[in-house]
């Protein structure tokens, strides 16, 4: 069993980005394409590390070490850049802003 901690944001549903593909993946010779998105179905402990499958992969036993991904960040939108700029040249103190962020994932 692995003694690591599982990432927080490696669960089921997430999307994440191959950061390896620089060898066969887990139980396969399949490689998984660098910078391509992914979404994890399932993941679980492999001796001492951790292993994923994703949703995109045809093969259901096929699956590879969670270090070659990292989570997928969503880009921004030129609204929101915007927004945060606007913040910083009016002014607005760091706790206006964190506020602000909250209320917006709080809706």
């Amino acid at each position: 069993m692995t003694n690591q901690a599982i990432p927080a944001w490696a669960v089921p549903g997430a999307k994440v980005v191959c950061i390896d593909d620089s060898y066969p993946d887990v139980g396969g010779g399949v490689f998984f394409v660098k910078n391509t998105v992914y979404t994890i179905k399932e993941v679980f402990p492999v001796g001492r590390n951790w292993a994923c499958r994703v949703r995109e992969c045809s093969d259901p036993q096929h699956n590879a070490r969670l270090n070659r991904f990292r989570p997928a960040v969503e880009p921004k939108t030129l609204e929101e850049d915007t927004a945060l700029f606007e913040d910083i040249v009016r002014g607005m103190s760091l706790v206006e802003r964190l506020d602000r962020i909250k209320e917006s994932l709080d809706s």
